[in-house]
């Protein structure tokens, strides 16, 4: 019995890493697919013409294609960390359709949807690589307002309590 007994939750467990597994793979496919579908609108505002996109350490904000048919076009997509219930998550906005107005006013459209995408969240770090200041390399922060185009690259570093997965993970996406 005892045997049996091991076999059965080695069998589980095993089943569980491998669910973990998949979770965090469509996840980050997802990420690098939105990433990769970036698309640099040109807005203008007082006379000055920038490109929506804002990346900040822990939050990125930017206009993608749009995979639904009922949207088409643009959307706004989003990527946040939100805590509910005292548990932190990697979340997905996305918001359609992407008028330019309501990209200047931070107005989301109509159809609107947010997702967890990777749960139980410690640590998130967004960088982002181009050219700022006569100077090539990874930042921080990216600003479509002040360098007027989409970064080259962008990583995503998080450290992520999942079971007997890494506790940390990065992936790096040409935009």
């Amino acid at each position: 019995y005892q045997a049996l007994y091991v076999g059965v939750r080695t069998v589980e467990r095993g089943e569980a890493r491998s669910v973990q597994n998949q979770h965090v793979r469509a996840a980050v496919s997802l990420i690098a697919r939105k990433l990769k579908s970036a698309y640099p609108i040109k807005l203008t505002l007082d006379a000055e013409t920038f490109v929506y996109f804002y990346g900040e350490p822990t939050e990125l904000r930017f206009v993608a294609s749009a995979d639904r048919p009922e949207t088409g076009g643009l959307e706004k997509v989003s990527y946040f960390i939100d805590e509910i219930d005292g548990r932190r998550g990697l979340w997905m906005r996305i918001s359609a359709p992407t008028l330019p107005n309501d990209l200047i006013e931070n107005r989301e459209g109509w159809f609107l949807v947010e997702t967890e995408l990777i749960s139980d969240v410690t640590d998130v770090f967004w960088e982002y690589f181009g050219e700022q200041q006569d100077r090539v390399g990874w930042y921080e922060s990216w600003s479509g307002w002040e360098q007027k185009q989409l970064p080259e690259a962008i990583r995503l570093r998080w450290r992520a309590k999942l079971g007997s997965l890494p506790e940390e993970w990065q992936i790096e996406v040409p935009v």
